[in-house]
């Protein structure tokens, strides 16, 4: 019989593949643009929590009530820019045979990143005027100046953000992402062949669903122009390995005006998720995961990198809220198992961090560096101080659950349903209360004759990209400056 952690172990398995595999025609084979921090237990936010991006920094209203809205949509702002400012862990993935969970704010990688563009010495050599203005084109096109409004003194300043052109290319992307998880989900279920109905809706959705993909990727193409601003970035890349002079001003320029500050005196880095539309409702795609597709997927990976040991997927009962304490239960039975949701993988905009200097072949630390070191060996699992920085969050909403120990008026987990407890499986949140800004709030949920039904968002886990060897400066680069 399937315990509690082979359920939830099968499950986080499915997610796995189902995110980052495909076939060639479909998804890069570049691994270290898919390994997949979680999140254990999943992040709850409410769509009025993301109301900033849609609305922006400016509330609504007028006078005292305008000025309160701001302060509201000021501090959402912040809240997210804070859990999206990490560096992923790479190394010790299973510790004590539990998968060690994602944990916002344990390395800021906006420190990280201030640190390596203030203490990296650069290639000097000197650009033709036809490259410094191309170079200068381009950088305006993904990222133009904007005058901005300081919320608090009323004083204008120019700041680069992500233009029109870039935020066009993440919002095609991310419907691309929606095609492929919709495609995959299907293709991934008819390998494992748990059910002669997976088996069969694939072959005959198949072709619908694998048009749909290149229509969108012919839509990414086009209207995201997406070959076009690879051949920028690509551009820029090539010619700043000659000289990163003139892009790292710019850059330390940028992130300096990228600085947003509360009311406090807490200091944050904006960034957005992109489209804010899937805040609404667009771009989600159903999963269904029951007990037939636990046994298939049993034995797939959780993470990029395993190491050994196993993997608890017990409940995780209480919580830290209020004081209370954090136990731990294994259900040895999970029969007549079910479970659907609903996914959404959605990009991240930081205008602040421009990872192609990151990668760059032009830089390295001088020796009057201080608490830095190599950002990462390109290893498999990679060391260093910043191996990393997510590019996406993935989200889940309305998760159904249903096994026959949730309707036993005597197990522990139904008990602290019914009370409402804090409740926690794998990368879902099920019941209790969580903090958000100095609020306590309660994850709406119901226990009924049907199962578990969980209302609202949350984040269960974030898409990285793991950078190779860092710095590692071309050997025929003589002088840096």
């Amino acid at each position: 019989m399937a315990t509690s952690s082979n359920v939830i172990g099968s499950l986080m398995g499915y997610l796995y593949t189902v995110l980052t595999d495909g076939q060639e025609e479909f998804i890069k084979r570049n691994e270290r643009e898919r390994f997949i921090t979680w999140c254990l237990p999943g992040i709850p936010y409410r769509a009025e929590d993301l109301r900033f991006l849609h609305r922006g920094l400016v509330g609504e209203g007028e006078g005292a009530a305008k000025a309160a809205d701001t302060a509201i949509l000021l501090q959402q702002a912040a809240t997210f820019a804070r859990l999206v400012d990490f560096v992923p862990s790479v190394t010790g993935l299973f510790e004590q045979n539990e998968l060690v969970a994602f944990q916002p704010g344990i390395t800021p990688l906006s420190r990280v990143y201030e640190k390596t563009l203030k203490q990296s010495r650069v290639a000097k050599a000197e650009l033709t005027p036809e490259e410094k203005e191309r170079l200068e084109r381009f950088r305006g096109l993904l990222y133009p100046e904007q005058d901005v409004e300081d919320l608090l003194t009323g004083k204008k300043s120019t700041k680069r953000v992500e233009g029109p052109v870039l935020k066009q290319y993440k919002e095609l992307m991310a419907k691309y992402e929606e095609a492929f998880f919709a495609y995959n989900t299907q293709r991934i279920k008819a390998m494992g062949a748990a059910s002669a109905e997976d088996v069969l809706r694939f072959s005959t959705e198949e072709p619908v669903l694998r048009q749909r993909l290149k229509s969108v990727m012919g839509d990414w193409e086009g209207a995201g122009r997406k070959s076009e601003v690879e051949q920028v970035q690509a551009y820029i890349n090539q010619v700043t390995a000659r000289d990163l002079v003139l892009w790292k001003a710019d850059l330390l320029d940028r992130f300096d005006k990228s600085r947003l500050s509360l009311p406090t005196g807490e200091q944050f880095f904006y960034s957005s998720l992109v489209p804010a539309s899937f805040v609404a409702g667009q771009g989600w795609t159903t999963v269904t995961f029951n007990d037939k597709d636990v046994e298939k997927h049993s034995t797939s990976k959780k993470t990029q990198y395993e190491v050994g040991g196993g993997f608890s997927g017990a409940f995780k009962i209480g919580g830290k809220v209020s004081g209370s304490t954090e136990s731990k239960h294994e259900l040895s039975n999970v029969t007549n198992f079910s479970m659907a949701f609903q996914v959404a993988q959605i990009p991240i905009s930081a205008a602040w961090l421009d990872a192609s200097y990151l990668q760059s072949h032009a830089w390295k630390f001088g020796p009057d560096a201080i608490e830095v070191d190599a950002l990462s060996d390109g290893g498999a699992p990679p060391k260093g101080m910043l191996v990393g920085y997510p590019t996406m969050v993935i989200f889940i909403k309305d998760v159904k659950v249903d096994f026959t120990e949730l309707h036993d008026e005597s197990n522990e987990v139904t008990k602290q349903l019914k009370a409402k407890g804090g409740l926690g499986w794998g990368p879902l949140k099920l019941s209790g209360s969580y903090q958000r800004d100095s609020k306590e709030l309660t994850v709406e949920s119901k226990l009924t004759e049907r199962g578990l039904e969980v209302d609202g968002m949350q984040i269960i886990g974030f898409r990285c990209r793991l950078l190779d060897k860092s710095p590692d400066p071309r050997p025929e680069i003589k002088e840096f400056v």
